[in-house]
């Protein structure tokens, strides 16, 4: 059973990443300082070192706080569908998705400070890489159950997961860095649907 005091400092955690996930959104991490998260939450600069060391720190639990939302997104998309053709291809969607919607929500730093925070958002994607495995495999797996994709072996199957993950941290990459993402629901569409007839194939 959780303390008051540990409740209350969870609370405070919160509070600090939601004031700093406003001021970055707005103006991006190299201009926001502790002084400004520190004011937004109504607390001293001292108060606000006691949680979190620095402000690359925080900004690392804002963009995870982003990772863990897009990993619930994408559970929520499929956990209602039977067909694992449509789980595939809604995963895929809506990791592609909710992925643009949060680099478009911090275009100040994507714009001006790809590069020098790639490492960051590298960090949070390798983070993020067992969970994928896991929901990839299962889906697959699930379709050879029910006979929805051919039989194939289970190191068959891991190289496929290891073929779509990587997809997915490509999908990432190009999001990114390309300076307009607005047409690219379509290709990530396409290819999905090829990869998803190659496992029907033959069955």
């Amino acid at each position: 059973m959780k303390t008051t005091d540990l409740i209350k400092e969870e609370q405070t955690r919160k509070e600090i990443i939601t004031a700093a996930q406003e001021l970055f959104q707005k103006y991006g991490i190299d201009k926001t300082t502790m002084d400004d998260i520190a004011d937004a939450v109504g607390k001293g600069k001292s108060s606000l070192y006691y949680y979190y060391k620095s402000k690359e720190e925080v900004f690392y639990a804002v963009v995870n706080k982003e990772k863990d939302e897009i990993m619930h997104s994408i559970s929520d998309a499929i956990k209602d569908i039977d067909s694992a053709s449509e789980q595939l291809k809604n995963f895929f969607l809506t990791h592609f998705n909710q992925v643009r919607k949060k680099l478009n929500l911090y275009s100040v730093i994507i714009k001006g400070n790809a590069k020098k925070h790639i490492d960051l958002f590298y960090k949070i994607q390798k983070e993020s890489l067992d969970w994928q495995i896991t929901m990839l495999k299962n889906i697959i797996l699930n379709g050879i159950k029910n006979r929805e994709f051919k039989k194939i072996k289970e190191k068959e199957c891991e190289a496929i997961v290891s073929v779509l993950v990587m997809m997915l941290q490509g999908m990432d990459s190009n999001l990114v860095f390309a300076k307009d993402n607005s047409q690219n629901m379509i290709g990530v569409e396409k290819v999905i649907e090829v990869f998803i007839n190659g496992l029907k194939y033959g069955r």
